[in-house]
């Protein structure tokens, strides 16, 4: 119950317009502006249940965009420098034109995968968090 107090408390305190929460849960704006007015001595223990809830949801409804969001941006990272390794890969003039052609079709084929790039790009990650995770390891 802490837990969803936390979220709610978040919520309220939080730079979302009045409107904007209104109309992503639900709350009336009287509602809302209530529990911002009393901040510090609204009494949520009379909250309804299902504004509780819903409040709740829409913390972790913009918890997940936002890290949705930040994990765009690493994912959109790791596949350009996949596509940029695969054509240097394919280019280099010591590959015979049997490697070169491989290595095309292996980057035409996975740069068009969405579902295999989110698997390399996971892989990709977990290696990064073991490797900090080794090395911090090693510095102690």
């Amino acid at each position: 119950m802490e837990d969803i107090l936390k979220k709610i408390k978040w919520i309220v305190g939080s730079e979302l317009t009045t409107y904007e929460i209104e109309r992503q849960t639900g709350i009336s704006r009287a509602t809302i502006a209530n529990m911002r007015k009393k901040k510090d001595t609204y009494d949520y223990s009379k909250m309804s249940l299902q504004n509780a809830i819903t409040l709740s949801k829409y913390y972790d409804s913009i918890r997940e965009s936002s890290q949705i969001f930040q994990d765009q941006g690493g994912f959109i990272s790791f596949t350009t420098s996949l596509d940029r390794w695969l054509t240097k890969a394919a280019s280099m003039e010591n590959e015979s034109d049997e490697m070169r052609i491989i290595i095309t079709k292996l980057k035409d084929l996975t740069l068009k995968d969405m579902d295999l790039l989110q698997d390399l790009y996971s892989l990709y990650k977990d290696s990064i968090v073991r490797d900090s995770s080794t090395n911090s390891d090693n510095k102690e």
